[in-house]
C-alpha cells in the first residue's frame, strides 16, 4: 500500500569499480524483499547503483539513455565531455555551472566549505553512534552483572538460569531489584 505522505527515496552509489560479476550492465536497481517470502518491505525504498567501468560494455536500454548520458559525463575526459555536451542541453548547463563553480573562487570555497561540514559531520554522528553503542552495551552488562549477583546472593538460581534465556523474565528481574523503572 502506497503512503502518500512519504516520497520515495533513491538513495545510490556511483562506482569507480565493477561490484556485481554477475552483470556486465551498468546499472543495477535494487529493492528491500522479506527473505523467506519474498514480499516488497515497501515501493518507497529503492537503492540504485552505477558501475562507470562498465559503461562501454552495456547495450543500454531504452529506459536508461538517460541516465547512461548522464554517468558517461562523470566518468568523461574533456574531449568526450564535449563530445555529450553537443546531444544533451541540460548536460550542457550542469558542465557550464560546473565551470563556473570552478572559475570562482568564493563559490568553490562556499562548496568546499559546505562539502567539509557534510563530512564532518558525517563523522561525529558516526562517532556518536559508535559511543552511544559501547555506553550502552556497559550500562547493560553491568545491569545484567548486578542482577545475577542480587539473584545468587538471594539463591534464585533458577531464577538466574531462566533471566540469561528469556528477556521478559529478565525485564521482570531488573524492575523486581529496581535496576530499570
Amino acid at each position: 500500500m502506497k503512503n502518500p505522505k512519504i516520497l520515495k527515496g533513491f538513495p545510490g552509489s556511483i562506482l569507480g569499480f565493477n561490484q556485481f560479476p554477475d552483470t556486465d550492465y551498468f546499472y543495477s536497481s535494487f529493492h528491500m524483499r522479506e527473505d523467506n517470502r519474498q514480499s516488497l518491505y515497501s515501493d518507497q525504498w529503492e537503492i540504485h547503483v552505477i558501475e562507470l567501468k562498465k559503461l562501454n560494455k552495456s547495450e543500454v536500454k531504452d529506459n536508461h539513455k538517460t541516465l547512461y548520458k548522464w554517468a558517461c559525463l562523470i566518468s568523461a575526459d574533456r574531449e568526450e565531455e564535449r563530445m555529450i555536451i553537443e546531444k544533451d542541453p541540460y548536460i550542457e548547463e550542469a558542465v557550464k555551472e560546473l565551470e563556473k563553480l570552478e572559475r570562482d573562487p568564493n563559490r568553490m570555497d562556499e562548496y568546499l566549505f559546505r562539502q567539509k561540514n557534510l563530512s564532518d559531520y558525517a563523522t561525529q554522528m558516526k562517532f556518536s553512534k559508535e559511543l552511544g553503542k559501547t555506553e550502552g552495551r556497559a550500562e547493560g552488562e553491568y545491569m545484567f552483572a548486578s542482577l545475577m549477583q542480587r539473584l545468587f546472593l538471594d539463591g534464585r538460581i533458577e531464577d538466574a538460569r531462566l533471566a540469561v534465556g528469556d528477556e521478559n523474565m529478565r525485564i521482570k528481574l531488573y524492575k523486581e531489584y529496581h535496576l530499570i523503572k
